[in-house]
């Protein structure tokens, strides 16, 4: 967690008041990052018994063990880079050479079956969200630009997005903020390969973010492209 305490801020403030004559509060601007969760030497961590907890705020984590393996949804974190190596061996890479701004760690979301991955404040607070930072997976960009073994090759008319919607304490929507990971509509052939910041403001004020995915590749039991995204820098308001 960092907290930005921006020196623009009172000018910002006293430039409102004399332009609506309105009291504007002072703000504490809030990034949560992800780079004091110690990892292992395999480089990612990917089992959070009670969550993964930063600061103001919880990450959901599922983990189990069975027979046929281990399996796990909500948030990970993460430090590895590797873009050349396809599949789901590789799916706690970023497809860029570091975090967001040249940090060392991200988180990766990836949803369940059930339910879709959140950030949730503690005690029903809400706050209010500015941004985020974003970016593909190499296991889900290699897959769109190469196709694997339950997914295709994109081509034209296709897309692959990552939907952020916001619920205030009482569990009504706040909004919703959709982003194309991929997008090969009207001749383009676009595959995110490198951090991109999220507007989240139009969310307003929220007490929990959910991340869900859509994908033109799917068949009867869902969305075929890997459901996984890099995420970094979340920047929210605390008021004083």
């Amino acid at each position: 967690m960092k907290k930005l305490n921006f020196y623009f801020a009172a000018l910002v403030s006293l430039a409102i008041f004399f332009t609506s004559c309105e009291t504007v509060e002072y703000r504490n601007v809030v990034m949560v990052t992800f780079e004091n969760v110690a990892l292992p030497e395999s480089g990612y961590k990917n089992n959070f018994p009670d969550g993964l907890i930063l600061g103001d705020a919880v990450f959901c984590n599922n983990f189990e063990v069975s027979e046929w393996g281990a399996f796990w949804d909500g948030f990970a974190v993460s430090r590895l880079t590797d873009r050349e190596t396809p599949g789901f061996a590789n799916q706690f890479s970023v497809f860029a050479s570091s975090g967001a701004n040249n940090s060392e760690q991200f988180a990766v979301v990836h949803p369940g079956f059930e339910v879709a991955p959140s950030m949730q404040f503690f005690n029903n607070q809400e706050f209010e969200m500015l941004s985020l930072m974003v970016n593909n997976t190499t296991f889900a960009a290699l897959a769109i630009k190469n196709g694997d073994g339950m997914s295709r090759a994109f081509a034209n008319g296709d897309w692959f997005k990552l939907i952020i919607t916001g619920f205030d304490a009482s569990g009504n929507k706040t909004g919703k903020v959709e982003f194309y990971l991929a997008d090969f509509r009207s001749g383009r052939s676009f595959v995110c390969q490198q951090w991109t910041r999220i507007d989240l403001s139009r969310l307003g004020k929220v007490n929990r973010l959910e991340f869900t995915f859509d994908s033109t590749d799917y068949n009867a039991w869902g969305i075929l492209t890997p459901q996984y995204a890099a995420i970094d820098n979340i920047i929210y308001v605390v008021p004083l």
